[in-house]
């Protein structure tokens, strides 16, 4: 039997559909890859599939007993349990047994007794036919791989960063016990290196997943299968992204095609109808006129919405922009990032700024916007510089305010007409720009928050993360 079964599943919002005629199945062996368009509904159906929303139509089956292990985008975490006590949860047997373990050993060192001997063999052995010994070391092999030292197992969940919480988020379910892994973008706040690895790490578990990604080559490496939503439907390809985008493509000509062949067909066929009614003919252009009324027309095939960006600066800066010489950048004195670092940037330079975790990239780029000093070193910063910086939290975005008012905010002399159709290039469109941003979707608050940077006409422009949450075509 299939873990999940969506037959005909559709809901709707305020008399709109958002999914329809949705029919798919994860088996035990899925490998899904779940992709569309930012709003295209991919967490709608996750969280029909969770059971958190009810069907309009249409009803989700799951196999009896599946335990669903899910990875949310923004993971929200108890800020006062440390990260050993967090992650020792995902397996509460394995934590127990070893409770019961230490007690009854705690005991019999004090007194011997045959009777808590027999329940400690017991104990054991319930250990032993759970993995609980093999356990330990795959909590230290998962957490070192996802950036976790022995240094940080002692702390408080409220100490990690946001995209750390993620992480700790992502380490506990791989060591759960689960039938069926639900993944909604793991690979943001990862770098390359676990990003390589979460994928060698998910081909080398035969466990059945689906994820949400738009890490185009993330999703070659561990997908089976395609489920793409657009236009609240839903297509099914096998293979993995590259094979699903070259059927698409294959596709869509073809339908091209077809769609040309009868536009020109039509045309004709009208042509002889004009010319020949009334005519000796005229017989010949009814039946051509009844035809055509009963043709299935072919529908002109839908391009997806792009967006469409031009970077414009108000004003040139200088040509030296910024320079560091010498630097050691950190945290604090105690907590040293990088020693002898020395940058320099000038006019239309594209630079890109790579390394792991934890290396002080964020930490450099504050230093860059005078949030944060270097702790020794020479900082100069060049002259006529207009600055805006993308913050991957997304601070500054105001959840109480639409998206038309966030953008009309920084314009407020503007009219609504210019103001729609800057928010069209973002791919704003017809009720979007009424959205609360509360409820804007990560894609979503991500276009919106680059739309107000680029509007600003930076002639510096930095960038923390800007492809997390995006869709591909984005």
């Amino acid at each position: 039997m299939s873990l999940i079964q969506c037959i005909d599943l559709g809901i709707e919002f305020a008399g709109t559909y958002v999914l329809k005629g949705i029919n798919c199945s994860i088996e035990h062996n899925s490998r899904i890859g779940l992709i569309g368009p930012n709003g295209s509904g991919k967490s709608t159906l996750i969280k029909l599939i969770l059971g958190e929303l009810r069907p309009s139509d249409g009803q989700v089956i799951k196999a009896r007993n599946c335990r669903i292990a899910y990875l949310a985008q923004n993971a929200i975490l108890n800020p006062d349990t440390s990260l050993k006590e967090y992650i020792s949860s995902a397996r509460s047997d394995i934590r127990d047994l070893h409770f019961r373990m230490t007690d009854l050993s705690e005991r019999l060192s004090i007194k011997e007794d045959s009777e808590i001997h027999a329940e400690l063999d017991a104990v054991v052995e319930k250990m032993h036919q759970c993995g609980a010994f093999e356990h330990e070391n795959e909590i230290k092999y998962v957490l070192s791989s996802l950036g976790f030292t022995d240094l940080d197992t002692d702390k408080l969940i409220r100490d990690f960063s946001g995209g750390e919480q993620t992480r700790i988020c992502l380490a506990y379910l791989l060591l759960a016990e689960f039938d069926l892994l639900i993944m909604d973008e793991p690979t943001n706040h990862l770098d390359i290196a676990m990003t390589r690895w979460l994928e060698r790490y998910l081909i080398t578990h035969e466990c059945p997943y689906m994820v949400v990604s738009h890490d185009r080559v993330f999703l070659d490496n561990v997908c089976r299968s395609i489920y793409s939503l657009e236009s609240a439907s839903l297509s099914i390809t096998k293979g993995n992204y590259s094979s699903w985008f070259e059927a698409g493509q294959i596709e869509r000509k073809s339908r091209e095609r077809q769609f040309e062949r009868q536009q020109k067909f039509i045309a004709e066929t009208q042509d002889f109808i004009r010319r020949n009614m009334g005519s000796q003919k005229t017989s010949q252009a009814k039946s051509r006129l009844k035809m055509l009324e009963k043709l299935d027309v072919v529908k002109a095939p839908q391009r997806s919405r792009q967006s469409h960006l031009h970077l414009a600066s108000a004003d040139r800066s200088g040509n030296d922009v910024f320079s560091l010489k010498d630097a050691i950048i950190g945290i604090n004195p105690d907590l040293v990032l990088a020693r002898k670092v020395n940058i320099e940037a000038h006019w239309q330079d594209r630079i890109a700024l790579i390394g792991p975790n934890g290396c002080g990239k964020s930490t450099l780029l504050k230093i860059l916007l005078g949030r944060h000093e270097v702790l020794e070193g020479k900082l100069k910063i060049g002259a006529s510089l207009k600055t805006a910086y993308y913050d991957q939290h997304q601070n500054a975005l105001n959840p109480d305010k639409t998206v038309m008012e966030t953008l009309w905010s920084i314009v407020p002399e503007a009219p609504r007409g210019y103001v729609l159709s800057w928010l069209a290039r973002f791919s704003f469109l017809a009720d979007d720009v009424d959205k609360y941003v509360s409820v804007l979707s990560g894609g979503e608050k991500s276009r919106l928050y680059l739309s107000v940077l680029i509007h600003q006409k930076p002639n510096l422009l930095i960038l923390d993360e800007p492809t997390n949450h995006l869709d591909i075509p984005m």
